[in-house]
């Protein structure tokens, strides 16, 4: 093959041996000879071919009988065909048609500014300057970058870089940073920025990104790593973190972003935070977080902020609201309601009804307490500082009085429902009270004609009475108040306060039908809280949308097709005391996917809790064997072969899912934190089993089948070791090369798997049950379980979180530990029970909020990023 190069240098001179060519006389003369004759054309040409031009249809004419003999020039051929492509006459005439009229041609002028008189050229300009105008400003507003510096470096913990192209230059506190520049920490180092509008950053190590700055938006490129935004409040636009795969935006609040190769993690402390990720969009509050890819998993919101300066300052803040959650705990609640003026004109095609007493009073009370600790306490002041609620407190307290003030005029309850519309499926949502206070409709035109808005949102708020209202008199969307001597309702849907003022004078049914009835029910038991939703009509709405056989096929294999009512009811029945309900009703028997749940019963796998556990989980179910055939019949529902899938499993797994695995293990399971937590948990896990040496068996099994993953994929692997102790068989199973934490140890005792981390523990687990002092026989546990007829439980999840606050405290700094003392004085114990009767599913719990607050989600995160933090230390 040629060398490039010399490839090159060839073509080259060849091009240059053709330049430099000259031909001679005789070869140019005969070239000219051959242009000519291609320019005149080889015929003789006609006499009209030396006319000076031609001027219109008639020379076109007159040179038809040329063209048709082509006898024409290439030139006027091209000439003619275009006129002819152009003009109706010509054309008709060279078809034979008739006879051309003549047209005088003329250049038209309307392109030349020549042609223009003064008010389209005045017009011209005029368009042009603010077509000009406003693409600069549109451009100054939405992309041109604001003038001055975007951050400022704060402080910086091991080094801190400027990235770019001619070199890392390292950053000292007081340097600031400009449009575009890109900052990275190295490793084990931190950094803390304010921007310019008072966000303020933080760093962690080996975390990068950049910042732009727009009049309607500032953006925080995050590259990689992970940063806490303490964002200010935000003047006409919004703050930014934009990662490799999601969006966050924010106005004022405290959130961190952890990304990298896997995905992003989203935290949030205070506020609230939209992220939006993959075509969808979450919206977050305090506590809350996301991540965007199923292979990234969750974390406790406070392992997040673990690593942060200011970690001391949010365990304080914490420690604060645990304080004022105490004090509104003991704000009494309003009485108890045992009827309603509202459910007997609740319109038939209501499908969600949910009460709530008027908490008027409570809510001022609740503002009052908690002015009364803002004043006494600097960490909350601090906090209502930077979060701009300060400077709103006149317009905060403004909101609070007309609240109060709206509260009086109102009966013991507001009612807000739901109705379905027939049709597009659509729905329509109300919210209504009874007025027992005269001036209601005044009140209400007087705030309206006050309000702060434009007198466009003042016309879609419409204030209508007795005799004014017709549903077809409204727009959807407008905001209607009927304001009547004794009914207040507020709706978006003409239509749904069509039907409810008609429900006043004709009965619609409602409360004889059998939702109306559920809900009669819970007033008659006396109404705190209540949500009642009518789940045959949703769920059946829903499987029939978009006609699928297959949709529906699948909601009634799994028994749920069946669902009837869900209530949730929440009631003080005396101060402090509380009975909180959740009752899911079925229209016949439980069966498939919905019938996994068992009847109450004595949970055997609790005998191996002591009084002493932490945190207890435990279940009893139906056959496992009967799980599996009703995950068969989901399968085949959906369209798939269950025979194939399950030979699939076993070829894979290298066991059977249901004669192998599900049965050997029986009905009942308890999952329990029992003992020191630090510095290894001591949890335990036992398990009902029916053959021991069957279900050992597939245990090798699948510790073969992994071991042999492990080997191909070049990882470690599992040991299963056996050792006989006192005439008594132990197993261990240890993850090689992994942490202790993932290493168990079992037994088979008295018809149970019995597991925990240790030897030691099992045994522990083993005397606890010998001895009969079982978590069962707790008479702490005793006192939180619900009043009601049952004598036993089908599930139960119980917390005492405030017992661990003490070994805690001896792994945080002195201010840390005195938050966490306040945060546990505040916590309590609590259970969650659960039955499953025939045809309803009762969840039930005499704690305040469902057996969670603020306290237990603190004290359980805390827990657990104390426990990941001395796993890394030992692993």
């Amino acid at each position: 093959m040629t060398d490039q190069k010399n490839k090159k240098f060839g073509i080259e001179d060849a091009i240059a041996a053709m330049r430099d060519h000259q031909p001679d006389p005789a070869t140019i003369e005969a070239a000219r000879d051959r242009v000519w004759m291609n320019l005149r054309g080889t015929a003789p040409m006609p006499e009209i071919q030396s006319a000076a031009g031609i001027n219109g249809c008639a020379d076109i004419e007159a040179l038809l009988p040329a063209y048709r003999t082509k006898e024409l020039s290439p030139a006027r051929q091209l000439i003619l065909e275009d006129h002819l492509r152009e003009c109706v006459e010509c054309r008709s005439a060279y078809h034979g048609g008739g006879k051309v009229v003549p047209m005088t041609w003329k250049r038209d002028d309307s392109g030349d500014f020549a042609g223009w008189d003064v008010r389209r050229m005045a017009f011209a300009a005029v368009a042009l300057f603010v077509i000009g105008v406003s693409s600069f400003f549109s451009y100054q507003f939405f992309f041109a970058p604001l003038p001055g510096n975007r951050a400022v470096v704060q402080a910086a913990t091991g080094s801190l870089y400027l990235v770019n192209a001619h070199g890392d230059v390292q950053l000292q506190p007081g340097r600031e940073l400009q449009e575009g520049d890109v900052v990275r920490t190295a490793a084990g180092s931190r950094a803390v920025l304010r921007m310019f509008d008072g966000s303020v950053v933080e760093m962690n190590e080996r975390a990068e990104f950049s910042i732009a700055a727009r009049r309607n938006a500032t953006t925080i490129n995050l590259h990689r790593g992970n940063i806490i935004v303490q964002a200010a409040k935000q003047r006409g636009g919004n703050l930014f973190v934009v990662a490799p795969d999601c969006k966050v935006a924010v106005t004022g609040t405290v959130f961190a972003v952890n990304t990298g190769m896997k995905g992003s993690r989203v935290s949030v402390v205070e506020g609230e935070v939209h992220v939006a990720y993959s075509g969808e969009e979450d919206v977050l509050n305090a506590g809350e977080q996301v991540v965007t890819s199923e292979t990234l998993g969750t974390t406790s919101v406070e392992s997040e902020f673990d690593w942060s300066a200011n970690r001391e300052q949010h365990l304080a803040l914490l420690a604060e609201f645990s304080k004022l959650q105490r004090k509104l705990e003991n704000i009494p609640g309003p009485a108890l309601r045992y009827d309603s003026a509202v459910l007997p004109i609740t319109p038939a095609n209501t499908v969600v009804y949910a009460s709530i007493p008027n908490l008027g009073e409570q809510l001022n009370e609740a503002h009052r307490i908690f002015q009364d600790q803002l004043r006494d306490s600097p960490v909350l002041q601090d906090w209502w500082t930077k979060t701009g609620m300060a400077a709103q407190q006149p317009r905060f307290e403004e909101m609070i009085s007309k609240v109060h003030t709206f509260s009086r005029y109102l009966g013991d309850e507001v009612v807000f429902m739901v109705q379905t519309r027939g049709g597009d499926n659509g729905v329509g949502a109300l919210a209504v009270a009874k007025v027992t206070k005269p001036g209601l409709r005044d009140y209400l035109q007087a705030e309206l004609a006050n309000a702060p808005i434009s007198a466009e949102q003042k016309g879609k708020i419409r204030i209508i009475g007795e005799k004014d209202f017709s549903a077809t008199g409204y727009v959807q969307g407008d905001l209607l108040i009927f304001a009547g001597e004794d009914l207040v309702a507020i709706a978006t849907d003409p239509t749904a306060l069509n039907s409810l003022l008609n429900a006043r004078h004709t009965a619609s049914g409602f409360s004889g039908g059998s939702f109306g009835r559920a809900i009669a029910a819970s007033y008659q038991e006396g109404a705190g809280l209540l949500f009642a939703a009518d789940l045959q009509t949703v769920l059946l709405r829903e499987a029939t949308d978009g006609n699928d056989p297959r949709k529906a096929a699948q909601l009634a294999t799994s028994g749920f097709s069946d669902v009837r009512h869900l209530v949730v009811k929440r009631r003080e029945t005396t101060p402090g005391q509380f009975d909180n309900r959740a009752a899911l009703t079925f229209a016949q028997q439980r069966r498939g996917i919905a019938s996994w749940l068992a009847a109450p019963t004595p949970i055997g796998a609790l005998e191996f809790v002591s009084q002493d556990a932490t945190i207890v989980g435990a279940a009893a179910v139906k056959s496992p064997e009967r799980m599996v055939d009703d995950l068969m019949a989901m399968m085949l529902a959906a369209g798939k072969s269950p025979e194939q899938e399950m030979a699939e499993f076993r070829e894979k797994a290298s066991f059977d899912l249901r004669n192998d695995l599900a049965a050997s293990i029986g009905s009942d399971f308890a999952f329990a934190l029992d003992g020191p937590v630090l510095p290894t948990p001591s949890w335990k896990f036992a398990v009902e089993v029916n053959d021991a040496q069957k279900l050992q068996n597939t245990i090798h099994l699948i510790v073969n089948r992994i071991n042999q993953e492990a080997a191909a994929a070049g990882r470690p692997g599992v040991t299963l070791t056996r050792e006989e102790v006192d005439g008594r068989v132990f197993y261990s199973a240890a993850h090689a090369g992994g942490p202790q934490l993932m290493t168990v140890h079992y037994t088979y005792a008295h018809g149970y798997l019995v597991a925990a981390p240790s030897r030691a523990m099992v045994l522990r687990a083993l005397q606890v049950r010998d001895s009969g002092n079982t978590f069962s026989r707790s008479s702490k546990f005793l006192a939180l379980l619900p009043k009601d007829p049952h004598t036993n439980v089908s599930g139960l999840v119980y917390q005492d979180l405030q017992s661990v606050a003490a070994p805690l405290a001896q792994n945080l700094p002195a201010a840390e530990a005195q938050s966490l003392q306040v945060i546990a004085a505040n916590a309590r114990p609590s259970v969650l029970v659960v039955y499953g009767d025939d045809d309803r599913i009762e969840l039930a719990t005499a704690s305040r909020f469902f057996g969670f607050d603020v306290n237990t989600a603190a004290l359980s995160q805390l827990l657990q990023q104390t426990v990941g933090t001395l796993a890394k230390q030992n692993p």
